[in-house]
């Protein structure tokens, strides 16, 4: 359903969708939060929300989306911190959070996320974005895409 006008907020009564796999909404004008409790998506593989009007924090109890494999929230307005907690999404193999206002720093704890290939943190306001320990050591730095913070 992406680039097809859709307008108004994410239906937080989606968690009930719970064999849902791919959900592309991107290119719209949708607005609002992220629902928290879509937490409950526990199939959800790809998630795309890019280049809406979406604004808010990143939802900590989205570390409960352990099948997910691709999260595209691009250029909205979406603010504060890196949850701690998504390290936990194990099978994640690409985030893509540029063009936000998100601040603050990476945390170490997701540098436990084995699978992570690219991660696209760019045009944000991140203080120092990548734990020093990250960047000799990630186990897959030769062969990811890795955007850090071009601010």
């Amino acid at each position: 359903m992406g680039s097809n006008q859709l307008a108004g907020s994410l239906p937080r009564t989606w968690n009930r969708l719970e064999q849902l796999e791919v959900l592309w909404l991107g290119d719209n004008d949708l607005i609002g939060f992220l629902p928290v409790n879509w937490k409950d998506l526990g199939q959800l593989r790809v998630l795309s929300l890019s280049h809406n009007r979406l604004h808010g924090l990143l939802p900590t109890s989205w570390h409960t989306l352990g099948q997910l494999e691709s999260l595209r929230l691009s250029n909205n307005a979406l603010v504060g911190g890196l949850p701690p907690q998504w390290s936990r999404l194990q099978r994640l193999d690409a985030i893509r959070l540029d063009g936000n206002g998100l601040s603050g720093t990476v945390p170490e704890s997701w540098l436990d996320m084995d699978n992570l290939r690219i991660l696209d943190l760019g045009r944000n306001a991140f203080t120092e974005c990548i734990p020093a320990v990250w960047q000799p050591y990630h186990p897959r730095q030769s062969q990811a895409e890795v955007v850090f913070c071009d601010s």
